[in-house]
This record gives C-alpha cells, structure tokens and sequence, in this order.
C-alpha cells in the first residue's frame, strides 16, 4: 500500500483495503540489499542548542542587555 485513504469513514487502512497480502520488515529490506541501515545523530541547529542568557551588565551580539 502506498496511498492512506482522505476521508475520515475510510481511516482504517485494514478495513479500506483488508488485511496486507506482505509483510516486509525493514530489517528484511537491509538484509536483502534494498534498504540501508541508518544511524541516528543528534546536532543542534543553532551554534548554542541550550541557549545563552547575557548575565547582569553584559550584551549580547544584538546590544540586549541582561536582567
């Protein structure tokens, strides 16, 4: 099945087009040569992902002051 059926009486994919006729894991996949394994790698997106606070007194690189 590639496609999910739109309207909501018909969101049970089972009951719209019964029960799969295949099953194929996705170990089965890399196993076969079809699908690559993959690893997950987390990076945050900013140069600072926790994010920084200017203490009292100091700026930031935009000229806001701290509390």
């Amino acid at each position: 099945m590639t496609a999910t059926p739109k309207r909501d009486e018909t969101a049970d994919a089972y009951a719209y087009f019964g029960d799969p006729l295949l099953e194929y894991s996705f170990a089965q996949g890399i196993d076969d040569g079809f699908l690559a394994p993959y690893r997950v790698l987390r990076n945050g997106l900013s140069a600072d992902p926790h994010g920084w606070a200017p203490r009292s007194g100091q700026t930031d690189l935009r000229g806001c002051r701290g509390w």
